[in-house]
């Protein structure tokens, strides 16, 4: 298989998915964009996310080998602001219960003993023993969104036919470089060399 080949392969294949389409849609109320390599020096800007950079890293093979070993790095990137503050909930009560229950327990107390302390533990409490502690969640959409569009992004590569990927290691970046959330992924494709066929190209 020849490098260029596959990397046009995993282009399209990104670049025309409907299903990335339909989600960048309704999450930035764009499309994606697709590079095939990338300059450091004037690398995508926020205006081109969310965007997939594909690149070579190594290409292997020789007489030794049963196989040739492409790996390519398919990196996605999105641009969020946008965090959202979550309230709590707190059952005091089935909190302290189950403490008691565990330190009776542990006394050696007999079921008959526990359930005559919890019945009268629980005759003390208010009616409503629930607290709501307000806004103790923060939680950045990018956190979530970079991971959904990484499954999207590999279910079009997987799609791709007659390749086999045998290796998948994904890295993700989602506190550095706020409110750019990234996640490489580094996929291995193999293709079984057949007797007397070409081990080194």
């Amino acid at each position: 298989m020849n490098m260029n080949t596959l990397l046009t392969s995993i282009r399209d294949a990104v670049a025309g998915n409907a299903a990335i389409k339909v989600w960048t849609q309704a999450t930035y109320t764009k499309d994606h964009e697709v590079f095939v390599g990338a300059d450091t020096r004037n690398p995508p800007a926020a205006s081109d996310c969310p965007c997939v950079v594909i690149a070579p890293i190594i290409k292997k093979g020789g007489y030794s080998e049963d196989v040739i070993a492409h790996k390519v790095v398919v990196s996605c990137e999105v641009i969020d602001e946008t965090m959202t503050t979550v309230s709590s909930t707190t059952n005091f009560k089935d909190s302290i219960l189950a403490l008691i229950t565990a330190e009776l327990t542990r006394e050696g107390k007999t079921a008959g003993e526990i359930a005559t302390a919890i019945a009268l533990i629980t005759d003390s409490f208010d009616d409503d023993p629930t607290a709501i502690i307000a806004s103790n969640i923060t939680q950045y959409a990018g956190v979530a969104n970079i991971e959904t569009f990484r499954q999207k992004v590999l279910a079009a590569v997987k799609g791709i036919a007659d390749i086999r990927i045998t290796d998948i290691e994904s890295s993700y970046e989602t506190i550095m470089f706020y409110p750019s959330f990234l996640c490489d992924m580094v996929i291995t494709v193999e293709e079984e060399t057949d007797f007397e066929s070409e081990f080194v190209e």
